[in-house]
């Protein structure tokens, strides 16, 4: 297993730097090295080799929680995979982001991944935050997450691969279950980004989507910008899909859940979610609890 801070290219850094002044954390700085460090292979892998995880361990002025979720996420991804399997991976090590707007770190965290992965030519971007939790061992091996993906459905913008609060097309019913055919379901709509994949022709857009979204701020139905307050990337990056006339899809059945704990993003304490039905209740009324915004969308 190999570990690298994800080096941003000269553009999106000088992006960075001229548009986001705000930004409490020098991006070129020393990062914690977590577990065996290796040299970065600068080549396009196939879309298995490498897993981009978004973490705050090494950001200065940020909760005490987040001082070995990385460390965590690793321990866990090899108890599940085992430490063949987990050797096989390069773990590229996204700056997580310090920002007091809800949504902005982690959006501007997301831009350093998939810039990386677009710099390096991948045919596919696995991206994570370190909280997300395999459910089984289908994307331990590099050769099972790039079979896996090759699948992916030609107008797919990306695919999420966990998830909640999820609303399908009319024509479709029930959650996700291990025993459809399909690997894939399409979503109109959903909530949780703490694993997805983008195939290689995506990333332009999805980072542009980004950029803009940075600049201009949270995006209305019609896709018009609205405010600076905060961002709800999952309702951007849907629009950005129709936008271009792509569809969203999602695992079938999931392959990540979300582990409970501190979330940067809420700044309180969240419980464990795993896509169903019964976590949306459980996550909704701890937020009304903290007079923090419900989500108004239909869960499915």
């Amino acid at each position: 297993m190999r570990i690298a801070l994800v080096g941003t290219a000269l553009v999106t850094y000088s992006f960075l730097r001229l548009t986001l002044e705000h930004l409490f954390l020098d991006l070129w700085g020393p990062r914690p090295h977590m577990m065996e460090q290796g040299t970065p292979v600068e080549a396009a892998s196939d879309g298995g080799d490498r897993v981009y995880v978004v973490s705050m361990q090494g950001t200065p002025g940020v909760h005490a929680s987040n001082q070995e979720r990385l460390d965590d996420f690793l321990a866990k991804w090899k108890e599940k995979c085992g430490l063949t399997a987990t050797k096989q991976t390069m773990f590229e090590h996204c700056p997580g982001i310090h920002d007091p707007r809800r949504g902005y770190g982690l959006t501007i965290s997301f831009l350093l991944c998939l810039q990386r992965a677009k710099d390096l030519g991948e045919k596919v971007a696995f991206v994570f935050e370190d909280d997300a939790r395999l459910l089984d061992v289908t994307l331990c091996d590099k050769n099972s997450r790039a079979e896996y993906l090759s699948g992916l459905p030609d107008n797919a913008f990306l695919t999420f691969l966990g998830g909640h609060t999820w609303k399908y097309p009319k024509n479709t019913t029930g959650s996700f279950s291990p025993l459809s055919p399909q690997p894939f379901r399409e979503t109109l709509s959903s909530y949780g980004s703490y694993g997805f994949a983008v195939p290689q022709r995506n990333l332009d857009i999805l980072i542009e989507t980004i950029k803009d979204d940075l600049l201009n701020g949270q995006r209305k139905k019609d896709g018009t910008h609205q405010h600076h307050t905060w961002l709800d990337l999952e309702t951007n990056w849907y629009l950005s899909a129709q936008k271009h006339n792509l569809k969203m899809y999602a695992a079938n059945p999931l392959l990540v859940w979300h582990q409970g704990g501190y979330s940067n993003t809420w700044n309180t304490n969240r419980p464990h979610v795993f896509g169903n039905k019964s976590d949306i209740p459980i996550i909704f009324n701890q937020l009304e609890k903290k007079g923090l915004t419900r989500p108004k969308k239909n869960a499915s």
